[in-house]
């Protein structure tokens, strides 16, 4: 068999490859995403609305831990055909490397590119996002069982966005420490929904489901994990509420329990850095890192963490040394 040969059949199998990968992406995708209504019925394309609660909650939370939930708008489509751009131009630019060295024909490498299909065009979605574009709607696995829906917080103001492959739309919504406390023990499933009303300036009309969020709620068994989860849920909590002395509160209660808590230094900085006060924000973050360093002596810290303290010495001018001890 000819290297011309080998080296098609390599290019016919990276092709292969790259489809189902994307088809298994596709299919996870589809699980998040899962009814969508339209004003217009021959509308083809709609916006992809994700829910998530905060990492510290987890799926399991105690009575009277609050809730923070966050929403994201996205045109996946839009996502899906930036990338599939680029690989068909990388494709391409592929096959003109082999018709330069000869390995194959013009010929040959146009019927190659026919196998790549080109990026399909895609419809961008003009949409108006406010606090009252999101409902939720929310039942126990006991029918009998009712859970409070979440409250949305942000966006304060309306403001109108184009979702293409680089522009997302966010959201947050919460619910008090006040509400959960009276839940009762159970499961339960939460649903959010953006219904953009108005088809003006172009604007796409309909509304689209998210992903169900399942929760389940168990009775407070008063351990120090429980009691650290629930105290950083509470600081996260009055953070979105831009509630900073009740915050502080919060995580003075994190160290009561966890003296060396990274995660305790990190939400300490981002109460400092969303008051302006830049030099303790970097105090907190450097108390993050030297106790990251403490305890996994073996491992980088997360690069998220060394962004805060590369941003707050740069507005503070202090210039970020080689080595960080």
């Amino acid at each position: 068999m000819s290297d011309k040969v080998l080296k098609i059949i390599l290019l016919l199998t990276v092709i292969a490859l790259t489809e189902a990968f994307d088809k298994i992406i596709v299919s996870e995708r589809d699980i998040f995403t899962t009814k969508v209504s339209y004003a217009d019925t021959s509308e083809a394309f709609y916006p992809n609305l994700y829910l998530s609660i905060n990492n510290y909650n987890k799926d399991i939370i105690t009575q009277g831990t609050p809730l923070i939930f966050e929403l994201v708008l996205r045109n996946d489509l839009a996502a899906d055909a930036a990338t599939a751009k680029v690989k068909h131009e990388r494709f391409k630019q592929q096959l003109n490397q082999m018709v330069k060295k000869k390995e194959i024909t013009p010929e040959e490498a146009e019927d190659l590119l026919k196998l790549e299909p080109a990026a399909p065009s895609v419809k961008l979605f003009i949409i108006t996002v406010d606090a009252n574009s999101f409902t939720f709607s929310s039942e126990g696995i006991d029918k009998s069982k009712h859970f409070p829906l979440p409250k949305v917080i942000e966006p304060a103001a309306p403001f109108v966005i184009t979702l293409d492959e680089n522009e997302t739309a966010y959201a947050t919504a919460v619910v008090s420490p006040e509400s959960t406390a009276s839940l009762e023990e159970g499961t339960y499933r939460i649903v959010a929904h953006f219904e953009n009303r108005t088809d003006k300036g172009k604007q796409w009309k309909g509304k689209v489901d998210s992903n169900t969020l399942v929760l389940n709620v168990i009775k407070s068994m008063n351990t120090s994990e429980e009691r650290l989860n629930k105290y950083m849920a509470m600081a996260e909590y009055f953070m979105v509420l831009r509630d900073y002395e009740n915050a502080q509160d919060a995580i003075k209660q994190i160290f009561s329990i966890e003296p060396e808590f990274i995660n305790g230094f990190v939400l300490r900085g981002n109460i400092h850095e969303a008051k302006g006060e830049f030099k303790e924000a970097l105090e907190a973050y450097e108390k993050a890192f030297k106790s990251y360093r403490r305890l996994y002596p073996k491992f980088e810290p997360h690069w998220g963490l060394m962004g805060n303290i590369r941003r707050m010495r740069d507005k503070l001018g202090i210039e970020l040394p080689e080595v960080i001890e």
